[in-house]
């Protein structure tokens, strides 16, 4: 039977999520035969729908029913439904068991109301036992105000209904512009926070028509409400095949947050992410060196997976453009008390830039020797009477410090420490035992660093590595993790590799 022509269409409604076909008969004597129950089919030519969608309908009439609502769920979709964007083709069949008719469907459009456009921003904070909601209102202030029935925010495994009071005011909220609701009372929501990735999102329950349909909301802004007072410096540098991070911690800050969270072990859980690849890393320490943390987390290290995806985001990180792309990384520091998560201290961290054109390391049995040289663009920054320094930690955490003065050059600079003292004499030790050596810079009337950070050293053996360009800035604050240094075996001239 042909009982309908091509005139008949479509439209799809992705916020209510049903299609809507507006029948147009052809008026077949034949057709009016159809009972009151049948089933109607809809094939989509749309690749986001795997299925063809049914639906039955009991109250039909050839003659008086206009259009029928086929509604379709995420067990239909073969893609998100955001991702569905046009409809060129559709094929719709009525049948009953003795009758049937079939309808190629050329004509489509989609609900002009667009319930994706209901915040211009939306993020959240998450605390131990609540968390606060912040959005600025979107466009939907109409359907808000009128059909909003219901609100749940889900985070994981945690999920909390608005109660009537919430939703009055995130209704009144929004209609003012600017929304900030805190939810307490979520025991469960801690745990949470130890999770290397958490996706938030809050679904909001519109009614209309009798029809009840949910639109869910990611919420990509997620902030923990930790005190960053906690962290006073913190640096990361790409060198060596590995990530190297520098961090400081403010001791008073950090006593006081912690008095509530009791713990024996820390983890540093240091990740890097850009679109789907990762790279998750973990260091295991009993306290805090609040001074000074200096840790590196190498791709020749972990399982052969570890190993894989560190080496990925590593040479991500020699791609310029990657910073543009979204590329992050973060350093999580989670306390554990008898292996239990207590709470966690969170903070992004930044790829740095190098300022040096060559800078390599060497000692002997006299000195311990850095040579180096500044990039034309930092001559501005660093023309003036410069404070050298080379640190090296002991077993026991201590630092061993040589200090000089310089004048800054255009050229190369080469300075040396006499080991004829005897905290020079214990560097030279730690250093022919693996330790790191550091090398600082340090403006004399600004009192601001340049550090740099050496690999392990090898006694007794002679070689040099090209150095890689990545420095840090902050704080007034820029450092270098070098990837090679020069043995020396006498105090004589030196050859610098160029970058």
């Amino acid at each position: 039977l042909e009982c309908y022509s091509p005139y008949t269409s479509i439209t799809i409604d992705l916020n209510k999520r049903y299609f809507t076909v507006n029948l147009a008969p052809t008026l077949e004597a034949e057709c009016f035969n159809f009972p009151t129950g049948i089933k109607a089919n809809l094939t989509l030519g749309s690749s986001v729908f795997s299925n063809s969608l049914t639906a039955m309908f009991t109250e039909f009439s050839y003659q008086n029913t206009k259009s029928l609502e086929i509604p379709f769920t995420d067990a239909d979709l073969s893609q998100p439904i955001d991702q569905y964007t046009s409809e060129n083709y559709a094929l719709l069949t009525i049948s009953t068991y003795t009758l049937s008719t079939t309808v190629e469907i050329l004509q489509f459009d989609v609900a002009a109301l667009d319930m994706t456009q209901c915040f211009q921003s939306l993020g959240i904070i998450l605390e131990h036992d609540y968390f606060i909601l912040n959005a600025v209102a979107g466009f939907c202030n109409d359907q808000i105000q009128g059909n909003l029935v219901a609100i749940k925010a889900v985070i994981e495994s945690c999920q909390y209904s608005y109660s009537g009071a919430d939703l009055l005011l995130f209704q009144q909220q929004y209609e003012a512009g600017t929304i900030q609701q805190t939810i307490g009372g979520l025991a469960s929501l801690n745990t949470l926070r130890q999770n290397v990735e958490t996706r938030p999102k809050i679904i909001l329950t519109f009614s209309e028509n009798g029809i009840s349909f949910d639109i869910p909301y990611l919420i990509q802004d997620i902030q923990f409400n930790t005190a960053l007072s906690t962290i006073s410096e913190k640096i990361m540098v790409v060198a060596n095949q590995s990530f190297m991070i520098h961090l400081v911690m403010n001791q008073a800050a950090t006593d006081a947050y912690l008095q509530s969270y009791p713990y024996d072990s820390v983890m540093f859980r240091f990740r890097a992410k850009f679109n789907n690849t990762e790279y998750i890393a973990e260091k295991y320490f009993t306290e805090l060196n609040y001074s000074d943390h200096f840790f590196t987390y190498s791709c020749k290290e972990g399982t052969p997976s570890q190993r894989y995806s560190c080496q990925q985001m590593y040479d991500l990180a020699y791609d310029n453009t990657t910073q543009l792309k979204g590329v992050t990384y973060s350093l999580d520091l989670l306390f554990l008390q008898n292996d239990q998560f207590t709470t966690a201290i969170r903070t992004s961290l930044v790829q740095n830039q190098n300022p040096f054109s060559y800078l390599i390391f060497g000692f002997n049995s006299s000195v311990i020797c850095a040579n180096f040289v500044v990039k034309p663009a930092y001559y501005e920054t660093i023309s003036k009477n410069l404070s050298a320094s080379i640190i090296v930690h002991d077993s026991q955490n201590n630092d061993l410090l040589l200090e000089k003065d310089i004048l800054m050059s255009k050229s190369i600079i080469n300075v040396c420490y006499d080991c004829s003292s005897v905290t020079c004499i214990k560097a030279k030790t730690e250093l022919k035992n693996g330790n790191y050596i550091i090398f600082q810079l340090k403006i004399v009337q600004e009192n601001t660093a340049f550090f740099s950070f050496s690999k392990k050293v090898t006694a007794e053996k002679e070689f040099v590595v090209k150095v890689h360009g990545y420095v840090g800035i902050l704080c007034g604050v820029a450092c270098i993790f070098i990837s090679g240094f020069q043995m020396w075996k006498s105090q004589k001239r030196t050859t610098l590799i160029r970058q």
